[in-house]
């Protein structure tokens, strides 16, 4: 009889451990689906998932693409839509695993949003366009106006990362960390934890914000809700990322794109500017400007001072 004893306990045990991860989940990601119920006729219905996307403004396209993070989004590019769009027909996307976008479960990959920049354009747009790109998000930009520079016309980037750090293939240990993040509850609870509204917040005001005081509850609340709509649906980009299956050796492209280039760095981060003159090895015709006292995410800190670059850049 102790063989029974010893099942029943450890169904027990399993039992009760999974409904602890169950309770510790909902008490962490208790935010619900605010955005659910958006204007459909904001979505394009491609063939991955739907995408969320805003059109403002009248003028020559400009398409908006937030840095390629699980709890990024359009909202990103909010202080700078109105006046970009006194000129410009400005589109702003959410990325597919972000914001009001679908989040399927899958392996997410640098071509899968080569394929959905030069979709949406082709789609959407329906005519060359510019781009100003942040951060993870410029490798798939700078790919897909090299598979097809008629599509695209002028690229901003926005503290671009390291070349070598987008090459990085997936290995054994980093495939391991995404079947990790994809397992359910013990998954869930470890993605859960790293994407608390204090991480996120510590995060504003350690690496994207040179000015801390500029951090304030409306923005960290946005992108904690970027995270968790859909529950933890996010966390399959996370996974992905974290797999290195978003990063690409862009190396190649960046000798043969003749497209009109520009980059734009941080101060307050000074391998920004160490970046981007990788960027300039390859392709010497790159400008690159710095906005003073910002880090990341200058277009949310300090839009007034990003707004007067690309005006400059974009009327050359």
């Amino acid at each position: 009889m102790n063989w029974k004893k010893t099942l029943l306990f450890i169904s027990t045990a399993i039992g009760t451990t999974t409904l602890a991860f169950h309770v510790i989940n909902k008490f962490i990601f208790n935010t619900s689906d605010e955005h659910s119920e958006e204007d459909s006729s904001n979505y394009y219905n491609w063939k991955f998932g739907n995408i969320y996307y805003q059109k403002t403004g009248s003028g020559s396209p400009l398409l908006l693409i937030h840095d390629l993070n699980h709890y990024s989004s359009s909202m990103e590019w909010g202080k700078v839509i109105d006046t970009l769009s006194r000129e410009h027909t400005v589109y702003t996307i959410d990325l597919l695993g972000c914001g009001k976008s679908d989040k399927p479960n899958f392996t997410y990959t640098n071509f899968l949003y080569v394929q959905l920049v030069t979709d949406f354009i082709n789609n959407v747009i329906g005519e060359k366009a510019d781009i100003i790109v942040t951060g993870n998000s410029c490798s798939f930009v700078l790919m897909a106006c090299h598979n097809n520079d008629e599509i695209i016309d002028k690229i901003l980037l926005i503290n671009p990362p390291s070349i070598s750090s987008i090459s990085k293939a997936p290995t054994k240990r980093t495939k391991m960390l995404k079947f990790i993040i994809n397992i359910p509850f013990i998954g869930t609870l470890l993605f859960n934890l790293l994407h608390s509204k204090d991480s996120i917040e510590q995060t504003f005001m350690t690496e994207y914000f040179y000015t801390p005081q500029f951090v304030d509850d409306e923005i960290v609340k946005t992108y904690c809700e970027s995270a968790q709509i859909s529950k933890t649906q996010s966390k399959y980009l996370f996974a992905s990322i974290k797999g290195k299956y978003t990063t690409a050796n862009i190396t190649e492209c960046l000798t043969h794109i003749d497209n009109s280039i520009f980059i734009l760095v941080g101060s307050g981060n000074p391998t920004y500017k160490e970046y981007a003159q990788q960027y300039q090895s390859y392709t010497p015709a790159i400008e690159v400007q710095t906005i003073k006292k910002a880090k990341y995410l200058p277009q949310l800190e300090v839009p007034e001072k990003v707004l007067e670059q690309i005006k400059i850049l974009f009327e050359l």
